[in-house]
């Protein structure tokens, strides 16, 4: 994997949608939002969708042409956003669970 810095050009790329700069952050996110989401879900499918809807979430914030203060945060808004995820997703599970007559 070619290193980038966390930078404002890094975050201008995520906001043009380069790429090569978008292939990396996924390649560079991907395995610890995993491992944040896993013991979370306790689920390997349900994991996957964290991941999915983590790094889509954090690539469209970047698209709309939102930004950061201090690029080289970009890895704690990545666990920041996968941290609520993973909440909202077990909220819900627990929910349906209520629903059905499961807890």
């Amino acid at each position: 994997m070619e290193p980038f810095a966390f930078d404002e050009r890094y975050i201008a790329g995520l906001q043009k949608r380069d790429p090569a700069i978008e292939s990396h952050f996924v390649a560079c996110f991907k395995l610890p939002v995993w491992n944040i989401a896993m013991p979370r879900l306790s689920s390997r499918d349900l994991a996957e969708d964290a991941v999915q809807k983590t790094l889509e979430g954090v690539l469209r914030f970047f698209r709309s042409g939102n930004g950061m203060k201090h690029p080289d945060r970009l890895p704690a808004f990545v666990v920041a956003v996968c941290r609520q995820i993973t909440r909202e997703m077990r909220h819900d599970l627990d929910r349906n669970r209520l629903v059905d007559g499961q807890i």
